[in-house]
């Protein structure tokens, strides 16, 4: 092997390393656990600090919002657990009592989860309202013809 080989060999090497490392570094930032209230409590000690995901309902007459409406406080039911949560920011239109939200965040040794993203889920079926039936079928005897 000539020396202008090893030169590029050596090169290529420390290129294809520096890839990886990179590669790793970000998959590592971007990780998230996904755990249950169940699991969250199971591995408490594990836990604190690390970004976690979970999902939940809003629990019924539990949600507590701050004057300006930026600071809310309440708790998420899974399996007929519940967790506290506190969340900073504006909360999405559709978060309200037995809303489905995932949040984002870390837990704390008070047994506080702290969430920088609250996602409330939307229905999975989205149904007519049937109560205005008889005005459907008036206008469309009314418009059959176009």
């Amino acid at each position: 092997m000539t020396g202008k080989q090893k030169k590029f060999l050596i090169s290529g090497l420390v290129i294809a390393a520096a890839l990886v490392l990179i590669i790793a570094t970000g998959f590592q930032g971007n990780q998230v656990f996904y755990v249950t209230v169940d699991e969250l409590y199971a591995k408490a000690p594990d836990l604190y600090g690390e970004r976690i995901r979970m999902a939940g309902n809003v629990k019924e007459g539990s949600i507590d919002k701050s004057e300006n409406q930026l600071f809310t406080r309440f708790k998420m039911v899974q399996e007929g657990k519940d967790l506290t949560i506190e969340y900073e920011g504006i909360t999405p239109d559709m978060f309200k009592d037995g809303a489905e939200v995932i949040v984002e965040g870390t837990y704390s040794k008070e047994g506080v989860f702290h969430a920088d993203n609250l996602m409330a889920k939307c229905a999975s079926r989205y149904e007519a309202d049937v109560t205005d039936m008889e005005g459907m079928k008036e206008y469309k005897e009314k418009n059959q013809g176009y």
